[in-house]
């Protein structure tokens, strides 16, 4: 009987702490699964550069995000314009790196992918903020922030990850670079 109780008082336990809590769909948000995301996300924005295709551009965006970018054609505008030949000298192995939010809003996975293109002799870095998981709001997943700048010195390079600091969703363009100046 003490050993039926001690069984009837752990499962009870288990139920009760184990109701409070959603469990994420860890697939999702294995590191490798988040690789995968990123390097689908890579590629798929090379393969928009390279056919110039504004709609699947804006398809990797988040739902929620995209409907709240006011600016997202001068951002594609300002993408295009940097390359007008196919993409093909790409290192997509730079950095994929993810965190995970676990609280009162459910749970959360983000990505920030970096990589570099190189194209007629110049160099480009580019970074993509996305959101791979989002229990709550599915909505939100997608992409949220692309910046693509071409890199000459040590200069440029910090304009690149100033750029990657503006908490701001789109793509940046030559228009944000108030942003960039409000926030030195």
């Amino acid at each position: 009987m003490r050993k039926f109780i001690i069984a009837i008082l752990i499962v009870t336990n288990i139920l009760i702490l184990g109701g409070c809590v959603q469990i994420p769909n860890f697939f999702k948000v294995s590191d490798s699964n988040v690789n995968k995301i990123g390097l689908k996300y890579q590629k798929n924005l090379i393969k928009s550069i390279n056919e110039s295709d504004e709609e699947l551009l804006k398809s990797l965006f988040s739902e929620d995000k995209l409907s709240g970018i006011d600016d997202i054609n001068a951002g594609i505008e300002y993408i295009f314009s940097l390359f007008d030949e196919e993409l093909t000298n790409i290192k997509y192995d730079k950095s994929i790196s993810s965190g995970k939010t676990f609280g009162s809003v459910g749970y959360i996975n983000t990505i920030d992918i970096y990589f570099d293109v190189f194209h007629k002799g110049e160099h480009y870095m580019i970074h993509i903020d996305a959101c791979s998981y989002d229990m709550d709001n599915p909505k939100n997943e997608g992409i949220y922030k692309i910046a693509v700048l071409p890199v000459k010195d040590d200069e440029s390079e910090e304009k690149f990850y100033s750029a990657c600091r503006i908490w701001r969703n789109g793509i940046y363009h030559p228009g944000w670079d108030v942003d960039l100046e409000n926030e030195q």
